[in-house]
């Protein structure tokens, strides 16, 4: 079962809302929902002009490799509070993951994520679809 379903209107009852009441209230929210263009807006493509993300891809093309945002751990070294100052991390550097999913990268990941759409997730399992 994917998220392709159709809406069915309500009325006034107890335990159910009052579909006509919603359309009057939210004149501008769709109250039928369609698989395809909620894929196409929310899903798919660019998303511009987030105020908290700007600009990003949904189809994740710029996923970034996990490895590259693991901070360098060492210190500048006593008295010293430089961060330009600091030696270089070991060269083991970052130790290598453990754990489910840890030693997945998003880089890796994304083509197959973005290849999902939304009639075909099923609720509750974020890997399968139908």
């Amino acid at each position: 079962m994917g998220l392709n379903t159709v809406v069915e209107k309500t009325e006034r009852a107890l335990g159910d809302s009052d579909t006509k009441t919603l359309e009057e209230m939210f004149p501008a929210s769709p109250t039928d929902f369609d698989p395809k263009a909620f894929q196409d807006a929310l899903l798919d493509g660019i998303q511009a002009g987030n105020p908290d993300l700007g600009s990003f891809s949904m189809d994740y093309a710029d996923a970034p490799q996990i490895d590259d945002f693991v901070p360098n751990p060492t210190a500048p070294g006593p008295g010293d509070v430089n961060p330009q100052n600091k030696p270089p991390p070991p060269q083991d550097w970052p130790p290598p993951a453990s754990g489910f999913g840890s030693q997945t990268q998003p880089k890796d990941t994304s083509p197959k994520i973005a290849q999902q759409k939304s009639d075909q997730l099923i609720p509750g399992a974020s890997s399968e679809v139908c």
